[in-house]
């Protein structure tokens, strides 16, 4: 608790902060609620053919898959709390206040479980954000259901913690490793964006294991062909559940990138 203490102390009065927390609450809660107001499909006037006017009335907010689609388009969202992790730890080197904490007496285990507990709290925050406005548009679109079913799917919660922790790592290694936020940004967006999709098309499959991000990737694929009932028409196998091979190659990456950060926070000069 002391170390976390630590840590909510520099954020709170960091208007830069409550700024970014504040837009990636505000998005999150925009988008769940906006998003099924989206056109589905093009309108026909043929009036023997009767399509959903927008995505709500397609079922893109009806139980169970709601859990699954919120979920997805809620992860384009996880680069506000990446760029807030490069932000804040680059200031710490830029402004020298890591030197000022060691010499304060915080050792440099302690500084890193701190950011460590920083950008646990970061993802808690989207996380309820995002349960409690998924559940007020379950509530609002399945009044007909009980208050248990509207649970049904919400593993995919789980999916979103694990991704969006994953990409705070990430991001939290690459600042560490560059010390510059300029450049950790153009690194991460580069190597998730380019790199990894670029060696993902051109390698086997296996790829979308052994890569970081690629297994991430994994976790929530795009539900809109399941929603339509035009996976099976595509081929394409739909998603139920968790898939427990990506979880664990994302958790084990994590777990390195974290690994590697610490690792460079020991060895350099500070």
């Amino acid at each position: 608790m002391k170390l976390f203490l630590i840590e909510w102390h520099k954020l709170k009065n960091h208007n830069f902060f409550w700024i970014g927390i504040g837009l990636y609450v505000l998005c999150i809660v925009l988008l769940v609620t906006m998003f099924g107001t989206a056109p589905f499909l093009a309108q026909t006037d043929d009036a023997m053919i009767k399509l959903p006017k927008n995505l709500a009335e397609a079922g893109f907010y009806g139980l169970p898959n709601v859990w699954r689609n919120v979920t997805y388009i809620s992860l384009f969202l996880k680069f506000i709390p990446a760029f807030l992790v490069v932000f804040f730890l680059t200031n710490e080197y830029s402004y020298k206040t890591l030197r000022q904490n060691v010499i304060d007496g915080l050792s440099r285990s302690q500084f890193f479980w701190s950011k460590i507990m920083g950008l646990t709290f970061i993802t808690l925050i989207g996380l309820v954000t995002l349960m409690i406005t998924s559940l007020i548009v379950i509530a609002i679109y399945n009044s007909d259901s009980s208050v248990i079913d509207y649970f049904n799917g919400s593993s995919y919660l789980l999916n979103y913690f694990v991704e969006v922790f994953f990409m705070m790592i990430l991001a939290f290694f690459m600042a560490i490793l560059f010390r510059r936020s300029a450049i950790a940004i153009i690194v991460v967006l580069a190597y998730y964006y380019i790199i990894e999709p670029i060696a993902v098309a051109a390698g086997p499959d296996y790829l979308k294991l052994l890569l970081p991000a690629a297994s991430s990737r994994e976790f929530n694929l795009e539900p809109f062909s399941t929603m339509v009932g035009a996976d099976g028409l595509l081929g394409i196998k739909s998603q139920e559940g968790i898939p427990t091979k990506h979880l664990l190659s994302a958790s084990l990456y994590t777990f390195a990138f974290a690994s590697g950060g610490f690792l460079l926070l020991k060895k350099r000069d500070i």
